[in-house]
This record gives structure tokens, sequence and C-alpha cells, in this order.
């Protein structure tokens, strides 16, 4: 069974990552959409560990397939009801297709780390962005190897501060 970026509605599987590893032009098995870049659906699975990674698994939570509709607006295809949509996620892997709820703390950084995940099946080197804690710049690279250090310093670390507040 193969699937294609009509399944998701997703424009970034649109764009780049379903062309890159289509392996044949047909009709979606799911979808049905015809005359489309068709992938096996296993060929997606890294690309949404992230996205799995923002949620934790719990017997009494929703499904992924509700989630990913609510959250990233996935599946909005007329044919890709509960049940396609299952299959399909069941195909990309075990994990996918368990009751979960959000995980806050994971969902904050989920749209960067998809962003980013984006950004490097596009080819591109690293990502340059602000910090969130200081007033510096953050650079990451997607290939340690391409890094060459310019300056080592050594600093002693004299305080850490942690505030907490009570839970909701």
């Amino acid at each position: 069974m193969r699937c294609c970026a009509e399944c998701f509605g997703d424009r970034g599987l649109r764009r780049s990552i379903i062309p890159l590893h289509s392996s044949a032009i047909g009709r979606s098995s799911y979808c049905r959409t015809g005359s489309i870049a068709l992938v096996a659906p296993r060929v997606l699975a890294t690309y949404f560990e992230t996205m799995v990674d923002a949620y934790q698994r719990d017997s009494k939570g929703k499904l992924l397939v509700e989630w990913f509709r609510n959250d990233w607006s996935l599946f909005r295809h007329p044919r890709m009801d509960d049940s396609r949509a299952k299959e399909l996620l069941e195909r990309l892997g075990d994990e996918l297709n368990r009751p979960v709820l959000p995980q806050s703390a994971a969902i904050d950084y989920t749209p960067s780390q998809y962003l980013c995940e984006f950004i490097k099946n596009c080819g591109y080197q690293g990502v340059i962005y602000r910090s969130s804690l200081s007033d510096g710049i953050n650079l990451a690279l997607f290939d340690p190897a391409l890094a060459r250090c310019g300056r080592v310093a050594q600093y002693h670390v004299t305080r850490v501060s942690v505030e907490v507040a009570a839970g909701v």
C-alpha cells in the first residue's frame, strides 16, 4: 500500500519530502488521489517521530489521528476518515496508533523541531536563531562535522537560579 501528500494535506510533505522519496506515480491506497507521487508509508516514519514525541501514551486519551487532525491540520482530505487515517498511521509505525495526551513541554518545541527537520530535508546545513534565554544567537548544525572551532573559553558557574510555581 502506498500513500501520497494529499493523504496528509501537508505542504512540506507535498513540496519536498514525498517527491524526494517517491518511487512511483499512481493512485493513493488511502485517499484515492490519482496520478500522484507515491511512497510506502514506512518511509515517512522518521518525519513523524518528532511530532509523536509531543504526546504521551494514555489509555484514556484520544488517538493520534484526532490530535494530528486538530493540532497539525493533517488528514483533512474528504476520504481520510478516522479509519483510513488510523490505518495509514499503523503503516508508519506501531507507536503512532496508541491513545495519547499532549505533553505541554514537548509541544512547545515541536513546531521548531518540525520546521528544522523540514529545513534540513530541503538541503540546508543548519539554522541560526535568537536565544530564548539570553541576548545571544544559537546555531544548530545538522552535521557536526561542518563545525570548526574558532575559540574556546572556560567559565566558572557561580550561581544557577531556578524559579518554580504551583502547578495548575
